[in-house]
């Protein structure tokens, strides 16, 4: 019973700050797509650290 009430809650929480969830699903994307920019533009031997 504790753990269906808990999976309800859980689920409507997550609808209603969905579009908190999705903008910092899109920061994390722009973050990762920056670090591999600058991944790219570095010389191979400062990626060994």
């Amino acid at each position: 019973m504790f753990l269906e009430r808990y999976r309800a809650n859980l689920a409507a929480i997550t609808l209603e700050r969905q579009h908190e969830i999705d903008a910092l699903t899109r920061k994390l994307a722009r973050q990762d797509a920056a670090i591999e920019a600058l991944r790219a533009r570095l010389p191979p031997d400062l990626m060994r650290a």
